[in-house]
Parts: C-alpha cells; sequence; structure tokens
C-alpha cells in the first residue's frame, strides 16, 4: 500500500482526471518508502470525545482502504488520534496539501460528513476512487 501511495504522490490528474507523469513532481526513494507510515486518517483509537469521531463498532471502515493514506513518521506521531477534521493540517505541513490526493479527500469530506465527522460514504467512495487510482498508477 505504502508503494502504490507513493506512486500516486509522484503523479498529477490532468484537466480530464488522467493520472500523469510530470517532469518536475513529489516522489520518495526507496528508504524514505520504507521510512512511510500507514497513517489511518480517522483514528483506530478515538481519544476522550467520541462524538468527534466516526464510530465503526466493526472496524471495518477503520481499517479499509478509504481510510488510509501515507505520512512521514514525524507527522504521523505528531497527529496521533486527532479525528480526520483536526488532523488534515499534518499533511499540510508534510507538504502534501495541495496535492489531489488531499484535495479530493478534503471535498469528500466535505460532503460526507456531519458536523466534520466523516459518515461511512465518505469512506466508501473514497476506497473505490483509491483501487481506480491504483489500477491506472500501475499501468502507467
Amino acid at each position: 500500500i505504502r508503494i502504490l501511495f507513493s506512486r500516486l504522490i509522484s503523479l498529477s490528474l490532468d484537466e480530464n482526471d488522467n493520472l500523469i507523469n510530470l517532469d518536475a513532481s513529489l516522489g520518495f526513494s526507496k528508504d524514505q518508502i520504507k521510512e512511510l507510515h500507514i497513517d489511518h486518517l480517522e483514528p483506530k483509537n478515538p481519544s476522550a470525545n467520541k462524538d468527534q469521531y466516526f464510530n465503526d463498532p466493526d472496524d471495518m471502515h477503520i481499517n479499509g482502504l478509504g481510510n488510509m493514506m501515507v505520512l512521514t513518521a514525524k507527522r504521523n506521531n505528531d497527529k496521533s488520534n486527532l479525528p480526520i477534521s483536526k488532523g488534515l493540517k499534518y499533511y499540510d505541513q508534510a507538504g502534501l496539501g495541495s496535492h489531489f490526493l488531499l484535495e479530493r479527500t478534503r471535498k469528500l469530506l466535505e460532503q460526507y460528513s456531519v458536523d466534520g465527522v466523516p459518515t461511512e460514504e465518505f469512506f466508501v467512495d473514497r476506497k473505490r476512487w483509491l483501487i481506480e487510482l491504483f489500477h491506472k498508477a500501475v499501468e502507467l
């Protein structure tokens, strides 16, 4: 999963939502890929104020692809168990805030959330979209 996400980070989307290689793009070396953490956008272990978090009794969505993203170890540790609504700033700090992966994640959260808490549709739609992107990235 880390490798697939790192591949997507090195790509961009054109005006027709097709993945494209750029002459100058973000990218990771093999060593940097190994150091990336798979982050849960919405944490597995929420802190005390549970109404700020998605309630997923079976952890199906929390541990699913729709809730995953890569983040540097330092930013992931700093982010800790913040809900997605408060944790996205750590992606900005990592230099990923304007990447299409985060831009779309923000749009999906806007579309599929109640008071900043993602709904099930957020995870389902994001998972579907990521699977499409992963397939396209492998074919490039």
